[in-house]
């Protein structure tokens, strides 16, 4: 994996939020997942006096219990305090009980202005609530001008709209705040599918496509900052990055730009495709 550590945690840093300073009886699976999948990079970076994600730096016990595999779930660990206390109920988890202070009471006000956002946002006459993350304060808006596409991929088991459906959950509850765009705008000036994080997003499902069809994808995105790729549980990376790297060398040739390109991962989370070393 080498130096691409943080670019694939691009998304964790709602778990490890969660993490600090608040009674927990598990960590998500996902989280704990990614820790021991990249555990021989992360000690190798430490060894080598190198820093990891801010969220394995804040939390090394929490992370070696996890891959040396601890049941959190059996003794219900408080991190805030290292021992093995459980919350007293579900609002002490979320820094109720009288204590809005430190990160959890950040982590909590942080989810209600988020909850507050999106009422606003549904209040009017033009979007849609999908969902709302409790946990994250994540949630997904729809323009009701918005299209999701009936039309399913030939061999996939998803059709267009739902694909994308999927992928804007997946992100809630990473903690972001999605809208689908509106798509009311002549042919010729066809808007991105969403928007998050400030960018404007694209979303391609493949889980059968074949590289060229992939190029397409990327030329087509050119409308928005990024492309998200999105295959279910097929892993499609090294087919991802062949079209993306191909497709980079005839946009060089033409002087044209193209948008950055990631992919939701087997696990759900959320990975970019580097530029291949000049």
């Amino acid at each position: 994996m080498g130096n691409d550590i943080e670019d694939k945690a691009v998304l964790l840093v709602p778990y490890a939020e969660a993490m600090q300073g608040e009674a927990v009886r598990d960590y998500p699976e996902a989280y704990k997942r990614w820790c021991r999948d990249n555990a021989e990079t992360i000690d190798r970076r430490w060894s080598e006096g190198k820093a990891n994600p801010y969220f394995i730096e804040h939390n090394r016990e929490v992370y070696q219990k996890i891959v040396d595999g601890y049941d959190f779930e059996k003794d219900m660990v408080s991190t805030g305090n290292g021992g093995n206390k459980p919350p007293k109920d579900n609002a002490t988890a979320l820094g109720g009980d009288g204590d809005d202070g430190g990160v959890d009471g950040e982590r909590r006000r942080r989810i209600e202005e988020h909850r507050n956002q999106y009422e606003r946002i549904i209040e009017s006459h033009y979007w849609d609530g999908l969902v709302f993350d409790d946990e994250t304060g994540g949630y997904v808006v729809a323009h009701r001008d918005h299209n999701f596409a009936h039309t399913k991929p030939k061999g996939a088991i998803l059709t267009g709209g739902e694909a994308e459906k999927e992928v804007a959950k997946l992100l809630a509850a990473l903690g972001k705040q999605i809208k689908l765009l509106s798509e009311r705008l002549p042919q010729s000036k066809k808007p991105a599918d969403m928007e998050f994080d400030g960018l404007t997003w694209d979303v391609k499902y493949i889980p059968t496509a074949n590289e060229e069809t992939i190029r397409k994808y990327i030329r087509d995105g050119r409308k928005a900052d990024c492309v998200i790729f999105y295959a279910g549980h097929k892993n499609r990376k090294a087919d991802i990055a062949s079209a993306y790297h191909r497709e980079l060398g005839r946009a060089n040739k033409q002087r044209g730009g193209l948008p950055k390109i990631y992919f939701i991962n087997t696990e759900g989370i959320l990975e970019g495709i580097k530029k291949p070393p000049e």
